[in-house]
């Protein structure tokens, strides 16, 4: 992708994950979309931006029966390399997730959550040891998290990510880091 077409691609994402909350359903645990701030790091990428949550609609009583929610999450995240060759890159992705909380008391307020999604670079490497073939990319996720606060308002939570093309174009080098977020309420 052309360095003109990722800053078109860049600035009119965010613009389409805005009609999310349209899809969206209230949230199981207290009817909160959140707004997330995320940190990650690997030894030479350092990854930090933003992260809007909704619940999704579907399947949401089905799924509620088990413990399990649908929500989507759109990020805006910027990969700053932190060697020698330092550059950086942004990354705006669409992921839906599943997450799993369990019916025990005592563990109610922790969840599992896991994602797969599509990412899109503005550049297609960062530092020498990471070129991504492409501007397009697939990420997955495995995060767990714990909520809290009146009505479970807040939640941290620690997380896996994992960013390639799946082989759809060399270099595939990948970025795996690992992160942590901190949600709030925005509705």
């Amino acid at each position: 992708m052309s360095t003109p077409t990722s800053i078109v691609a860049l600035a009119v994402t965010p613009l389409l994950a805005c009609s999310v909350p349209a899809a969206a359903a209230p949230m199981a645990d207290g009817g909160h979309s959140r707004l997330s701030l995320m940190g990650g790091l690997t030894s030479d990428v350092a990854v930090y931006g933003v992260e809007g949550m909704w619940h999704l609609a579907w399947k949401r009583e089905a799924l509620a029966r088990h413990g399990l929610e649908a929500t989507i999450g759109a990020d805006l995240l910027r990969w700053d390399g932190r060697g020698a060759a330092s550059g950086f890159l942004w990354d705006v992705s669409l992921t839906p997730h599943l997450r799993w909380r369990p019916y025990e008391a005592a563990w109610q307020r922790t969840f599992v959550q896991v994602g797969i999604g599509l990412h899109l670079l503005s550049h297609t490497h960062i530092e020498d040891a990471h070129a991504f073939g492409s501007s397009l990319q697939f990420g997955e996720r495995l995060a767990w998290g714990i909520s809290f606060g009146a009505g479970n308002r807040y939640e941290v939570a620690l997380l896996l990510q994992h960013v390639s093309n799946g082989r759809i174009r060399e270099p595939n080098n990948g970025l795996t880091y690992f992160g942590a977020t901190f949600g709030m309420p925005i509705d």
